[in-house]
């Protein structure tokens, strides 16, 4: 799950550049609306949610209950990751005393540690949604594989390196 944080992280942080790029008036029309149809967040949850639905075989019953839960732990992670990109932003500006960059490094440690705490939370929430552990388990190791694919989707290059998988979700990045 920790990948999963990591790639949340990445993400929002991608989309923050594009919204800053697309918004400073260095592209033109045309290219400014492709831009943003590299990356639909609508689009990838509704591939995560297929995928994962899929190779964790969940029934439309379990599915149901699971998502917005799901959805429900990203949202209180994000605001934590949110945080502490603030929080880290302080040390980037420099000119800061020794004190204060300990304070931000164990600022920064405990808003990690209070996302794993959600995570956990919600792990036990899920498993009273889904029949089993091993349900659980195959979510989590289906949100592992998804993340994996989104990132070959948005780095090619590194997509065709691995021998293999060639199976790769569609449809987020693709330009019409």
């Amino acid at each position: 799950m920790n990948k999963l944080i990591s790639f949340i992280m990445a993400l929002m942080v991608c989309i923050s550049i594009n919204a800053q790029r697309s918004g400073d008036g260095s592209r033109t029309g045309g290219q400014q609306e492709d831009a943003r149809k590299e990356f639909n967040p609508e689009l990838y949850k509704k591939h995560m949610t297929e995928f994962v639905t899929r190779e964790a075989k969940l029934t439309d019953a379990e599915a149901a209950k699971f998502f917005p839960l799901l959805n429900e732990m990203f949202v209180k992670q994000q605001e934590l990751m949110k945080e502490k990109q603030e929080l880290m932003m302080k040390g980037w500006k420099g000119n800061l005393k020794e004190a204060e960059y300990e304070q931000i490094v164990n600022q920064s440690n405990n808003i990690e540690v209070n996302i794993k705490k959600v995570e956990q939370t919600y792990y036990k929430k899920f498993r009273s949604v889904l029949s089993s552990w091993q349900k659980v388990y195959a979510v989590r190791q289906a949100l592992n594989r998804f993340q994996m694919e989104a990132l070959k989707q948005f780095h090619p290059r590194r997509g065709n390196q691995q021998q293999g998988n060639t199976q790769k979700p569609h449809g987020w990045g693709e330009k019409k």
